[in-house]
C-alpha cells in the first residue's frame, strides 16, 4: 500500500507525497505492523493516525523498531476514557450547549506518557496537532532535557477556541477540539520560542452532507490547507509572534528536519518544490472560491492576509492562480 501511494503521486505530479505507515496492524493498536517493509517502500514515519496508541507496552516498541529505522514515531495524543463520547473541549461552552466535553487532561496525559516513553528508548516522537497549554509546558520541559521530542500544531488551534461551536457549528467540529484562549496563547508562544517546531494543516475534508449533521453525529475535521499561510500570517506574523521568514521555516524546513526529508530548502540541487505567495494581501474566505472539492473550512467569512499564486513540484509549475495547467 505504500508503494502504491508512492506511484500513484509519482504519476499525479502535483504533489510529492511521503506516506506514513501504520504503527499497529490495521491501526487496531494490539500488534506491531511491519516497520522495515513499509520503510523500505517509501514511509518516512510511522502514526496511528487519528487514533492514541492506548496500550504503553506497545509504544515502547515501537519507538525501539522505529530507532532501528531512523524514524519518528507520530502520535494522537489523546486517553480514549477520557474523551469517551466526547464531541467537543470540556468547557463553559460546552455546558451551554449541553454537549459532552473533552478535558484537556486527555490529551496531556498521553503527551506525558509518550515523553517518559521516549526517555526509556531514547526513540524519537512526534507529537501531532498539540492543543492544550499543559501539553505545550510539558514538551518544554522535555527539550530542556534532551529528549528526542518534536511537535507541531495546526492554525486551528492558534487562531480559533471553542467559542467558534456556539450555533452547533460544525465547521469548528475537529480532533484535538478547539480549546480555549489561554490554550491558543502558549501554543503561539510554544511556537515563537521553538517548543513546538512546526506547523501542519491537519487538512480533513468531508462531504458537505456529512457535516450538515447534528453535532454529535458530525464527523471530526476541517478543510486547513488553502487557509495555511493565510492564518499563519494573520494570527502569528501580524500579531508579532514569529517573523515572516520563522513563519516559513515552520511550514517548511523545519518539518522536513523533522521527519528528515531532502525538501525544504531552495539550497543548490535541492527538490525544486516552490510556493510562491503574497503575504499582504487581503482576502475573504468563501466556498465557491475553495478549489478543494470539500468546503468545510472554520475560516468561512474571515478575511485572511497572505495567499498562495504558485507553486512548483521538481521545478514544474503545477499550480498557477487564474491559469489553467494541463495535467503531466
Amino acid at each position: 500500500m505504500v508503494g502504491f501511494v508512492v506511484r500513484q503521486a509519482i504519476r499525479a505530479g502535483k504533489a510529492r507525497v511521503y506516506p506514513i505507515g501504520c504503527i499497529s496492524l490495521g491501526q487496531k493498536g494490539q500488534q506491531l505492523a511491519e516497520f522495515g517493509e513499509m520503510v523500505g517502500a517509501g514511509a518516512v514515519a510511522v502514526s496511528d493516525d487519528g487514533k492514541p496508541v492506548v496500550s504503553s507496552q506497545l509504544m515502547r516498541t515501537a519507538l525501539e523498531y522505529a530507532k532501528v529505522f531512523g524514524i519518528p514515531v507520530a502520535d494522537h495524543c489523546e486517553d480514549p476514557t477520557l474523551s469517551l463520547g466526547g464531541v467537543m473541549h470540556e468547557g463553559l461552552v460546552a455546558t451551554k450547549l449541553g454537549l459532552k466535553g473533552i478535558p484537556s487532561a486527555a490529551e496531556e496525559i498521553m503527551v506525558a506518557r509518550d515523553i517518559v516513553l521516549s526517555e526509556l528508548t531514547g526513540g524519537h516522537v512526534h507529537l501531532c496537532h498539540i492543543s492544550t497549554r499543559g501539553s505545550v509546558e510539558m514538551i518544554r520541559r522535555a527539550k530542556q532535557m534532551g529528549l528526542r521530542v518534536t511537535a507541531e500544531a495546526t492554525p486551528n488551534h492558534f487562531s480559533l477556541t471553542h467559542d467558534l461551536c456556539l450555533g452547533y457549528n460544525t465547521n469548528a467540529k475537529m480532533s484535538p477540539p478547539l480549546r480555549e484562549p489561554e490554550d491558543v496563547e502558549a501554543i503561539r508562544q510554544g511556537l515563537k520560542d521553538g517548543t513546538i517546531d512546526c506547523i501542519a494543516t491537519d487538512h480533513a475534508p468531508h462531504h458537505y452532507d456529512a457535516k450538515q449533521r447534528e453535532f454529535d453525529d458530525a464527523p471530526n475535521g476541517v478543510v486547513g490547507l488553502e487557509t495555511a499561510i493565510g492564518v499563519g500570517v494573520r494570527s502569528l506574523v501580524e500579531s508579532g509572534h514569529l517573523s515572516l521568514p520563522e513563519l516559513i521555516a515552520r511550514m517548511s524546513t523545519v518539518p522536513a528536519r523533522v521527519f528528515r526529508l531532502p525538501g525544504g530548502t531552495l539550497a543548490v540541487g535541492a527538490p525544486a518544490d516552490v510556493t510562491v505567495f503574497d503575504p499582504t494581501r487581503l482576502w475573504t474566505v468563501r466556498a465557491e472560491d475553495l478549489h478543494s472539492k470539500s468546503t468545510n473550512s472554520p475560516y468561512l467569512g474571515q478575511t485572511l492576509t497572505g495567499q498562495a499564486d504558485l507553486t512548483a513540484v521538481g521545478g514544474r509549475i503545477v499550480f498557477e492562480r487564474g491559469v489553467q495547467i494541463p495535467d503531466a
